[in-house]
């Protein structure tokens, strides 16, 4: 046992004897951190305590007495959940992570859920946009925690949703991911570790308040005569309409509902009575990252490896992409005219997991992290080895990526209209636009600094 520690309660086990102290809990012998226990519950017995830890494994104590099991409970329950009860409201995308986030809620959340003093409701997506809806519907008071036990999309709803419609909820709200995704970039960013991890988080009701971005639709001078492109085959769209269709295109191969043209895909923005102001958590992507982030959705049974084969397709077809950004001390930006290979507007370090794109962002720093390459540099060789550093963010520093960067709190942005953007994976439906970071916008749950309980 730690030397100096306050023992609060003690009784000897099956295996040796369990103390309870005020930095931490002995069990067999054992030590542990609070933050190392996920939760602790009754067998069926009544004498043994089932002790789970955050990475997984299982310890039992066994007790001669039912009253030394309960004692423990109630200690357990006092250190793990020191906030008052509230509800938890789960929204699962039972399509996410190849089908398997019901069975992951079951087996490795709901449990120590239930093991907590709060209330717990699910609800199931049946679509594109219906996460959305059902935070609109929900019961909520003051406290309670929107869980996203999904990949990226079902939490940019989620998000969308809450920040849209802040000043009609109830106050001191929190979202929390449970990460069954492929891509997982906001749980890797926010130190996320598991579903386990994700949900002694949530219960013990850990969080902080990270930076939101903003994207809004701006009005720019064009010059005479230019006017929108197209989407493939097919006549001139305009942004709505090349919205909808690519989405219909993208879902094919993917867990995505398919919308019809003219058909919202997303009723919580269309209520905001803005419906192309967005909100994200993550990233907006333009040129060749929004493209092989778009092309990768075919591609999501391979997991973080999904994103492997369209970039290597795209970087040996070298496509061109013209676009031009400006910041507010620049001057006013021109049309889409500079050959853009690569850029990236992001607020937290990893795009993906095994993708450090931005290694000294941080989720509240007030920041976009912005990078660019000018497509003079965009030879196959440097593409290849962009790609091969982004997985430790080696390619801002090192040689022969010549990728410029540069950090704002705003930044306007305009493409070429047949060219995909995306905010947080969901592509934009019109440009230009400017991305604003509202700091500390949204109070999101996250693993808090290792600290004693007491």
């Amino acid at each position: 046992m730690p030397s100096g520690a306050t023992v609060l309660w003690e009784a000897p086990a099956a295996g040796g004897a369990v103390r309870v102290t005020q930095d931490g809990v002995w069990v067999l012998s054992s030590f542990h951190d609070w933050n190392d226990v996920a939760y602790g519950r009754l067998a069926a017995d009544g004498r043994t305590v089932e002790v789970h830890l955050t990475d997984e494994t299982r310890l039992a104590a066994g007790f001669g007495s039912a009253a030394d099991a309960t004692e423990l409970l109630r200690y357990f329950r006092q250190h793990l959940y020191p906030h008052q009860p509230c509800t938890i409201h789960v929204v699962i995308n039972p399509l996410a992570g190849q089908g398997q986030a019901d069975a992951v809620y079951d087996t490795r959340v709901r449990p120590s859920f239930e093991a907590s003093p709060h209330t717990t409701v699910v609800y199931h997506t049946q679509g594109r946009g219906h996460a959305g809806y059902l935070v609109q519907h929900m019961v909520l008071a003051p406290g309670d925690v929107i869980v996203c036990v999904s990949g990226t999309g079902v939490l940019n709803e989620v998000v969308n949703a809450v920040v849209g419609h802040a000043a009609s909820l109830p106050h001191d709200l929190t979202v929390a991911m449970v990460p069954v995704g492929s891509s997982n970039g906001v749980a890797v960013s926010l130190g996320i570790l598991s579903p386990v991890h994700a949900a002694k988080v949530v219960t013990s009701k850990q969080r902080t308040l990270i930076d939101v971005i903003r994207s809004q639709p701006v009005t720019l001078p064009r010059p005479q005569g230019q006017v929108s492109g197209t989407l493939g085959s097919g006549g001139s769209l305009n942004s709505d309409e090349a919205l909808v269709q690519v989405h219909a295109s993208a879902s094919s191969d993917s867990s995505s509902v398919t919308v019809s043209p003219r058909q919202s895909s997303d009723p919580v923005a269309e209520t905001h009575g803005s419906r192309h102001v967005r909100y994200g958590i993550l990233a907006y992507t333009a040129a060749i990252a929004a493209e092989v982030s778009w092309r990768s959705e075919a591609y999501r049974a391979l997991g973080r490896w999904r994103y492997a084969l369209p970039a290597l397709r795209r970087i040996f077809a070298r496509p061109e992409y013209y676009l031009s950004f400006n910041t507010p001390d620049d001057p006013e930006p021109q049309p889409p005219s500079s050959l853009v290979t690569y850029f990236i507007a992001t607020s937290l370090p990893h795009l993906y997991d095994g993708c450090h794109a931005a290694p000294s962002a941080r989720a509240d720093d007030g920041l976009l992290h912005v990078q660019w390459i000018p497509g003079g540099h965009a030879n196959r060789r440097n593409l290849l080895r962009l790609y091969r550093r982004l997985a430790t963010g080696a390619h801002l520093t090192s040689a022969g990526t010549p990728v410029q960067s540069i950090t704002t709190r705003e930044i306007t942005i305009d493409v070429e209209d047949t060219q995909l953007t995306a905010l947080d994976g969901e592509l934009l439906p019109s440009t230009p636009c400017r991305l604003t970071v509202l700091p500390s916008c949204l109070q999101i749950s996250v693993p808090c600094a290792r600290r004693s309980a007491g």
